[in-house]
């Protein structure tokens, strides 16, 4: 459930977020897409090969790859604060949501599958627990940038709400580690 919940605050966030800051400091929206579909190009033919030569050992590894170029990607965007800044937090967070979900939905799934088996429940039990996970994530980092634009500045929260929130989602990789070998352990045993 927490590692649904850290999902759910970047989703929350990755709505948004880019169109309020290409607006703001690019000023045309159709450069997002042309940056959006441009690294999507990149991303598909990355994700392509990744998916064909990355074996179920190395998805760790591209998840935290993600999530260290999520990170850096908001890291420009607080830092340089400018269309420069954006232009690179979008590319970076077009690269991140492909790999990241590559590595985490077989995750999830396989998590999922094996509690199941166990416990003798439905999958779908849990695939709605995901669900309130993901939901209530959106919540807490939606509230996290609205609380941040009323209590401090709007410019502070487009600065420093996605860095918070990618701070927090460094957290996701070892949690993400720990389901692992939980999983591989509980499959093991049963």
């Amino acid at each position: 459930l927490a590692l649904s919940v850290l999902k759910g605050m970047v989703q929350g966030f990755l709505v948004t977020a880019p169109a309020i800051l290409v607006m703001r400091f690019v000023g045309d929206e159709g450069a997002l897409g042309a940056i959006q579909g441009i690294s999507g190009a990149l991303t598909a033919v990355l994700v392509y090969v990744l998916g064909r030569i990355a074996r179920p050992q190395d998805r760790l590894w591209i998840f935290l790859g993600s999530v260290l170029m999520f990170f850096i990607g908001t890291l420009f965007n607080g830092l340089l604060f400018s269309a420069t800044g954006v232009i690179m937090f979008v590319l970076c967070k077009v690269i991140f949501q492909p790999l990241y979900d590559l590595a985490y939905y077989p995750v999830m799934m396989r998590t999922i599958d094996v509690v199941a088996r166990i416990e003798k429940r439905n999958e779908y039990t849990y695939i709605m627990t995901h669900e309130v996970g993901l939901f209530t994530g959106r919540f807490l980092g939606l509230s996290l940038f609205i609380v941040l634009a009323y209590c401090v500045s709007e410019n502070f929260a487009l600065k420093y709400a996605l860095v918070i929130v990618a701070a927090l989602q460094t957290l996701s990789y070892p949690l993400a580690k720990n389901i692992t070998k939980q999983t591989n352990e509980l499959e093991t045993r049963h």
